[in-house]
């Protein structure tokens, strides 16, 4: 890391700390409850698409999910699960990257780093390193999901 980059982590973690751990665990949670529901919506595709139904077996399920089960459908089962599920994943690596982050920017203070009063200024080439990354993340989720409704539509799923 060059001092540019230093200066600019610095510059922008101070900014983000103020939210808090709760706000960012509650904006984690946020994006991965969207996960959930489109894992469920997924779900759901693939197992209606052929004009199938689904259900719960209640003897697998166990006496507790299988009670649930019976109550909501199975369709509302499904929400019901992944939904918390993903919010709590969400939540989790929220929590992650906040305590590597602002690990990182302790270690930086206390080795002498000091913030800068403004945002510090990065060239080009150090804005596209930043940009091929998400750029690469994106055309793979893309893909991704290219890839699962071929294969919902194969009838392979």
């Amino acid at each position: 890391m060059n001092q540019r980059q230093q200066a600019m982590f610095l510059w922008d973690w101070a900014r983000k700390r103020r939210r808090g751990r709760l706000a960012v665990a509650l904006v984690g949670a946020g994006i991965g409850a969207i996960g959930g529901l489109v894992f469920a919506l997924l779900m759901l595709y693939a197992m209606t698409s052929n004009g199938g139904a689904f259900y719960v077996d209640e003897e697998e399920a166990g006496p507790i999910l299988g009670a649930v089960a019976r109550t909501l459908g199975p369709t509302g089962f499904l929400f019901v699960l992944s939904l918390p599920a993903f919010a709590g994943l969400g939540a989790f690596l929220a929590q992650r990257v906040w305590g590597w982050n602002d690990y990182r920017y302790h270690s930086l203070l206390e080795a002498g780093a000091i913030v800068p009063p403004e945002k510090p200024a990065m060239t080009a080439k150090e804005r596209a390193a930043k940009w091929a990354v998400v750029g690469g993340f994106a055309l793979g989720c893309l893909f991704l999901i290219a890839m699962l409704i071929s294969e919902i539509n194969r009838g392979a799923l």
